[in-house]
C-alpha cells in the first residue's frame, strides 16, 4: 500500500495593490486578520457529506452576546443565531465559566440552516441587537468530510473596529483615536477593517489526479468577496471580486493566466479555478485581485486530501 501524503497549503494574505489615487482603498483596510478583534469571520460547510464546528472565545471579562450570521452563495437571506458566551474567570475566581462555546452547526440544519457552504459571521451585540466594540472575539472551526474521512480547520479571521482615517486631498490621513469599548459600530463612523489582500500566494498543490476526486472534496478552492452593510444592526452583501491567475508547474514550465469572477461565497477546485492545463502535475499558483474603494472583505481558502489525510487554510504572502 502506498504511503498516504498530504500538504497542508497556507496562502498567505498579501497587501493590497495600490495606486497613487486616495480613494483606491477602503479607509482602514488590512491586508491580514486579526487573531483576536470585535468580529471573527468562520468558513463552515454543512452540505451533504460535510459537516462544521466552530470554536468561539470570549477574551473579555464579562459575559457577551453574540450574533452569528450565516451567509451562503449569494449573501441573499443569512440564518441567525445568538450564544452567550461566558465570562472569562477571573485571577481571585470570578463570575464566569470559561469563555469558550462550540457551536455544532450541521446540527442547525434541524433548526433551517440551508444544506449549504458559506461563512459564519460572529459579532458581539448588546441587548438591542447592535454590534458594539468589545476586543475579546476569537475563535477557530473545523470542517469534516465524510466522504473522505478526514478533516481540516483554520482559525477564524477576526476584525477590529476603528474610526475610518480622512484627509484632505493631497495629504496622509492622521491616525484616528481609539474606538472605546462599548461604542457601537454602526458601518460609517464606526466601521470594521475590511480585509482586502491584494494578492495570495498557494506554494504549492500536489498532483489533482492524484487527490480524492474534487467532486468529494479532494482539493477546494474557497472563495469568499462581500461588502458590510453600513446600519444599526450587522449585515453584510455579496460583491463582486475578480481573481487574477496565474502559475507554475512543479517542472518549472509557466501555466497560462485565467481569472475567476467571485461574487458572495464560491466552492471551487483547482481544475475549475485554473483551467485543465494544471492536471497531472504539481505546481503553484498565484492569485491578484485590485484595490477596491468599498467596504470590501475578500479571502481564499485551500484544502486538498489524499485518501484520509487533509490539510487546508488561508491563502499566506507572497
Amino acid at each position: 500500500m502506498r504511503t498516504l501524503v498530504t500538504l497542508l497549503l497556507a496562502t498567505a494574505l498579501l497587501a493590497p495593490a495600490r495606486s497613487g489615487s486616495a480613494d483606491t482603498i477602503f479607509p482602514g483596510s488590512v491586508a491580514r486578520p486579526n487573531n483576536k478583534g470585535d468580529q471573527v469571520i468562520f468558513y463552515y460547510d454543512v452540505r451533504d457529506g460535510f459537516t462544521t464546528f466552530l470554536n468561539l472565545r470570549n477574551g473579555a471579562g464579562t459575559e457577551l452576546q453574540v450574533q452569528l450570521l450565516f451567509y451562503s452563495g449569494d449573501f441573499s437571506q443569512p440564518f441567525e443565531q445568538t450564544v452567550t458566551l461566558p465570562a472569562v474567570p477571573g485571577s481571585s475566581g470570578g463570575a464566569g465559566t470559561g469563555g469558550v462555546v462550540v457551536v455544532d452547526v450541521g446540527a442547525l440544519r434541524t433548526s433551517g440552516l440551508a444544506s449549504d457552504a458559506g461563512v459564519a459571521i460572529a459579532t458581539a451585540v448588546d441587548t438591542a441587537g447592535h454590534p458594539v466594540v468589545t476586543r475579546a472575539l476569537s475563535g477557530n472551526f473545523t470542517i469534516a468530510n465524510m466522504a473522505t474521512s478526514s478533516a481540516w480547520g483554520s482559525q477564524g479571521l477576526a476584525r477590529s473596529a476603528i474610526h475610518p482615517p480622512t484627509a484632505p486631498a493631497g495629504t496622509c490621513a492622521p491616525s484616528p483615536p481609539a474606538v472605546t469599548l462599548g461604542a457601537l459600530i454602526d458601518g460609517t463612523t464606526v466601521v470594521l477593517t475590511p480585509l482586502q489582500p491584494g494578492t495570495g500566494d498557494l506554494a504549492a498543490y500536489y498532483n489533482p489526479d492524484t487527490l480524492a476526486p474534487a467532486a468529494e472534496g479532494g482539493n477546494q478552492l474557497i472563495f469568499a468577496s462581500f461588502v458590510d452593510v453600513p446600519g444599526a444592526t450587522y449585515s453584510a452583501a455579496a460583491e463582486k471580486t475578480t481573481w487574477n491567475i496565474t502559475g507554475v508547474r512543479s517542472s518549472g514550465a509557466p501555466l497560462g493566466p485565467t481569472h475567476v469572477d467571485v461574487t458572495g461565497v464560491v466552492v471551487s477546485d483547482l481544475v475549475t479555478a485554473a483551467g485543465k492545463q494544471i492536471a497531472g502535475e504539481g505546481g503553484a499558483l498565484t492569485f491578484t485581485a485590485p484595490a477596491s474603494s468599498k467596504p470590501l472583505t475578500h479571502f481564499i481558502f485551500f484544502t486538498e486530501s489524499l485518501g484520509t489525510f487533509s490539510t487546508g487554510y488561508l491563502l499566506p504572502r507572497k
